[in-house]
């Protein structure tokens, strides 16, 4: 579960999410997609929150989508920008690593952007794929609804 609290900016959604792939050293070729499956609104925004290029950092280069990892590029982020959009990170590198799916993961944010407070019951839904034919279940985080 996490609590948006409206007006405080992205919130990462679960910072003790985890990432295994027990077949494979890396989702090269893979994807992590997060969507609403419950309550999104158009002012419903995903996103990666950026840490940093240091040692178990993720880091978003916006001016060419990608997404890395301990400073090596390990995917291409596209969508999350409203409520229906998936966040889709298409892993594209040996870098993308467990490790590295782990520490993206946890780095997934939700804010809303509306002027206006809207309480409303949200569940994200996080799926993602190895690249080799392996794909999770399907794994929900739940907001109760925004705080004031």
């Amino acid at each position: 579960m996490f609590l948006y609290i409206h007006g405080t900016g992205p919130i990462q959604i679960d910072d003790a999410a985890t990432a295994i792939d027990v077949d494979s050293a890396d989702f090269n070729g893979g994807t992590l997609t997060v969507d609403f499956s419950v309550g999104a609104t158009a002012n419903d925004r995903l996103g990666i929150a950026p840490e940093g290029d240091g040692t178990g950092q993720i880091d978003v280069d916006n001016s060419l989508n990608n997404i890395e990892y301990e400073g090596n590029v390990i995917g291409t982020i596209a969508g999350g920008s409203n409520g229906t959009t998936p966040l889709v990170i298409t892993f594209n590198s040996g870098f993308a690593t467990p490790q590295a799916a782990q520490a993206l993961i946890r780095r997934v944010s939700y804010e809303n952007t509306s002027s206006i407070i809207v309480v409303q019951n949200r569940t994200a839904r996080f799926v993602i794929s190895d690249g080799d034919g392996g794909t999770s279940t399907v794994q929900n985080a739940c907001d109760p609804g925004q705080s004031t």
